[in-house]
Formats: C-alpha cells, sequence, structure tokens
C-alpha cells in the first residue's frame, strides 16, 4: 500500500517498475485502481509521462465492466418502443449523434444528465445477457471489441471492483486466459 500526499509521485512509484517488470520479463501486469477516474488520470497523464522517460514502448488500457459499453442490441430495442418523454428522446439522439463518433462504445464518454444516465443504464451491456457469437450485434460489440483488445495487452488498468469480478466469479481477462 502506497500513502502520501498528492503530487508525490506514487503513481510513478509503481507504474515505472511494472511496466520495466512488464516489458523486459514479457509478462501481463496489472494495475486495479479503486476508481475509474484515477484508471483516466493514469492513462491520460502518468503512462504518457513514463513512455517518454522509458527507452522502449509498451502497450496499455483500461479494463472496464460491460456496465461502461453501450449495447447495440439493447440500444436498438429502445429506438424500437415508443416513448414520448422529451428527456429520452433527447438522450436517444445524443446516443446515435456520439456512435458516429466513438471508437470504444464507452459510456463514460458521454456527458449525459440524470435522466439520460438512467436510460443509458438500460442499454448497457451488461443488460443484454450473452450474446451468441454468431448474432450480428456479437460481431460489432464494443464490450467483445475491447476484451480482445486485452489479450494483446501487456499493462492492464481495471478497476478494484473490475478485478474483483475476474479473480472471483472467474471471468477471464482475456477468452485464452487460463486461470
Amino acid at each position: 500500500m502506497i500513502e502520501a500526499g498528492t503530487g508525490t509521485g506514487k503513481s510513478l512509484a509503481y507504474i515505472l517498475p511494472a511496466v520495466y517488470e512488464a516489458v523486459s520479463e514479457n509478462k501481463r501486469i496489472i494495475i486495479s485502481t479503486y476508481t475509474t477516474q484515477l484508471q483516466s488520470q493514469l492513462l491520460e497523464e502518468e503512462f504518457p509521462l513514463v513512455e517518454k522517460i522509458v527507452p522502449f514502448s509498451f502497450r496499455v488500457a483500461l479494463l472496464k465492466g460491460k456496465q461502461h459499453y453501450i449495447s447495440l442490441e439493447r440500444l436498438e430495442a429502445e429506438l424500437e418502443t415508443n416513448e414520448y418523454n422529451y428527456d429520452i428522446a433527447l438522450t436517444k439522439a445524443m446516443i446515435v449523434v456520439w456512435l458516429t463518433e466513438t471508437l470504444t462504445g464507452d459510456i463514460d464518454e458521454l456527458h449525459l444528465p440524470a435522466s439520460g444516465k438512467l436510460f443509458a443504464r438500460k442499454v448497457a451491456a451488461d443488460t443484454e445477457g450473452k450474446l451468441d457469437p454468431s448474432s450480428v450485434w456479437f460481431k460489432r460489440s464494443f464490450y467483445q471489441r475491447a476484451r480482445k483488445k486485452r489479450c494483446r495487452l501487456i499493462l492492464s488498468l481495471p478497476t478494484m471492483h473490475c478485478y474483483a469480478r475476474i479473480c472471483f466469479i472467474n471471468i477471464s481477462i482475456c477468452p485464452a486466459m487460463i486461470k
């Protein structure tokens, strides 16, 4: 456990050795954080700094649970409903426009009002159940794309909740991963 004041370099104190170990030993390293905000800070601020410091390249990405990804299957079903609520209609329009721009399908990219967040929960990937791999939605699933990407990573950044699910509920980080 590392405890110190803000701005003292705690993140670098564990990221640098983790990156070195991952690359030099060709290992996968998991750095678990308490919040998705800290995940984002590490990815956007700390890892770019480490990339400038070390003389080698490495890949890192966030690991987020299914609830963070939009389900195109669920969204299609919701778009076909005849709900005439202004907030819901506005949220649907915001999501449809965002889908033309997003590469990740990560709902956290959207800045939705409270009512929009409730709707986003309804169309999150964790509400879709298990997708059939032969389904047209499986091939387009943002969550499935993120899972495939995880298999090629050296450094992974799950939240503690996501990591606990990986460890204790037998969810593999990579479909081919052997526990």
